[in-house]
Formats: structure tokens, sequence, C-alpha cells
């Protein structure tokens, strides 16, 4: 089974069963995620969706967005601007970029306010979990 979890923006004190995620949205993903035997000690690659007040958002962010994030993919999907990153995750990074994103695109009209993994849980590997 392909789980398909997501989150949006926030901090991940402790590891195992320690950490102790806020309540909030992104951190009931991250608990889901535990729950399920996801492991945050290696890096996964994270989406992060950028929607648009008019769409499509003006073609220069696209530039904007892959010089501010060099080691990402930067993509146009159907109705939303996706930025692929690896790196480990933390409800810290996810929130960080979430802010630098929004920040970034909010001269366009844009805010990132969802994020998400592909998560196989039965694999313990990256399969798919959006909020």
């Amino acid at each position: 089974m392909v789980c398909l979890l997501s989150g949006s923006i926030g901090s991940q004190r402790g590891w195992g069963s320690t950490i102790d995620w806020p309540n909030d949205a992104d951190g009931d993903v991250m608990r889901r995620l535990q729950r399920g035997g996801f492991t945050f000690d290696r890096e996964v690659a994270i989406d992060f969706n950028i929607d648009f007040e008019r769409w499509p958002p003006d073609a220069s962010i696209m530039a904007v967005l892959a010089n501010a994030f060099p080691s990402a993919t930067v993509s146009v999907e159907e109705g939303y601007v996706r930025v692929q990153v690896r790196s480990l995750l933390t409800y810290d990074f996810v929130m960080k970029t979430q802010a630098d994103l929004t920040q970034i695109c909010a001269a366009f009209g844009g805010i990132c306010e969802s994020w998400g993994i592909l998560w196989n849980p039965n694999a313990s590997q990256p399969g798919s979990i959006r909020r």
C-alpha cells in the first residue's frame, strides 16, 4: 500500500519515541508517518506546492525559484508550482522551507501551504504522503 500524506508549515525535538511535534496539521502528519514506521534518519524527496492567486503565474518565478533553491527540481503542475528538495524530513525544515517559499513567491501572488512525500510503509522506502 502506498500512502499519500502531506502537511503544511514548525520543530522536531528528539528522536524515536521521544519526538514531540506541535498539535497542528504538520505535527499530525509527522506522527502518522512515525506510527507507520517511517524513519526520519535519511533524506527523502519532499514536494512543496505553491499556489498562486492568478494562474498561470509570471514565468519569471521559475528562474527565481531555481536560483533560490539550486539543488531543487522546480516544475509547473496542473494549477500549482512544485519545488522538490531532498532532505531529512523534520518539522523545522518543512516550516522554514514553506516560509521561505512563501516569502519568495509573495510578490508573484504565491503561497506555500502544503508539502508531501512519497512513502510506501510496506517497503520502508519513500512512497506517498501528503498534507
